[in-house]
């Protein structure tokens, strides 16, 4: 990510998922946001793609979580304006987590701003490892690395690919 930013030209940088797909107007939203005075970076709400109502209700505590916590996680689409990104160094170089450490660094820049359009992301992991368990893993992951400061390095042991 880090390397992308690096050759971006553009004064504002959009942090995608490959299996997230924006809302309508996405582009609109980034631009007025990230150049609205006081705002140091921005996300979309959660959509999961999937008509199950279990992932109704990962969405709406995913959405509750972030706009509680300010923390933007990596299926929300973070966007920021280039200069803000750099000034604070860009992602720290950690295998896991790397959205929590740096929405951390961006709340002490300004605001996090969370847009209601929903970006959708793919409902591929929850599908393969079962929703009960990703769910479960995932907050106990950001828990423990955010309240117990448990290395990256030693969670992402618990964390696996699933393509």
């Amino acid at each position: 990510m880090n390397f992308g930013a690096g050759k971006a030209g553009g004064d504002i940088l959009l942090f995608l998922h490959a299996d997230c797909v924006l809302p309508d107007n996405a582009f609109t939203f980034i631009r007025d946001t990230a150049g609205s005075r006081g705002v140091a970076a921005g996300a979309f709400s959660l959509r999961i793609g999937h008509p199950g109502f279990g992932f109704r209700l990962i969405e709406t505590a995913a959405n509750i979580r972030s706009r509680m916590t300010s923390l933007i996680y990596g299926d929300q689409g973070m966007f920021l304006r280039k200069e803000v990104f750099d000034h604070i160094g860009g992602f720290a170089d950690i295998p896991l987590m790397e959205d929590i450490e740096i929405s951390r660094r961006l709340k002490k820049e300004g605001k996090i701003v969370f847009l209601k359009p929903a970006i959708t992301a793919s409902p591929r992991r929850w599908l393969n490892e079962g929703m009960i368990y990703t769910t479960l893993r995932d907050w106990i992951i950001a828990f423990a690395y955010t309240f117990f400061g448990i290395s990256p390095e030693r969670l992402i042991k618990h964390y696996r690919e699933v393509r």
